[in-house]
């Protein structure tokens, strides 16, 4: 960002400050909201929305518009967080539904470990008339990560009580 902005490390660290803001703002907000949602999809809006935000973000023009672009991915972000742990709290066998989202996490962050050094290295590859710095290969790989998470949302049980909000019905004493 420093190299790709002409910034210094504190306009750059302003932009992780940023989207974690937004990943706080709209996880308090959707921990509120997401018993009354449809988690599925709160998923395809959310994931959706950070499809376009790592896309943006690769060609963003400024740092500025670059903290924007960096908010609204870390709202959406927040707003799948708060609903994956609503929706697996209200699973028939939380505690291990919630063992199978720290695994998951722990799966990605491995692969992650593994995948991001090699990330770095991917504006060696594009056309020149790309003009990508090596932090724009980490965008692509959360944009990659983001398409695959897609995949798994038709298997997103959808509890009774939000299906009878969803559907306009008041849920039953």
């Amino acid at each position: 960002i420093v190299g790709s902005f002409g910034v210094s490390n504190t306009a750059a660290g302003l932009v992780a400050t940023i989207e974690m803001g937004g990943v706080a703002a709209s996880s308090l907000l959707f921990a509120n909201l997401a018993p009354k949602l449809n988690p599925r999809r709160v998923y395809v809006i959310g994931i959706g929305a950070i499809i376009a935000m790592n896309v943006l973000t690769i060609w963003a023009p400024t740092v500025e518009i670059l903290y924007v672009i960096r908010g609204l991915s870390g709202a959406s972000a927040g707003a799948i967080v708060a609903t994956v742990m609503s929706t697996a709290g209200r699973s028939s066998t939380p505690e291990s539904t919630f063992g199978v989202i720290n695994s998951a996490v722990g799966v990605m962050g491995m692969a992650l470990s593994l995948i991001l050094p090699q990330a770095l290295k991917f504006h060696a590859l594009a056309p020149d008339a790309m003009a990508l710095s090596s932090v724009d290969g980490l965008y692509f790989i959360y944009f990659l990560f983001a398409i695959i998470a897609l995949a798994f949302i038709r298997s997103v049980p959808v509890p009774p009580k939000t299906e009878e909000h969803v559907h306009g019905h008041e849920p039953h004493p």
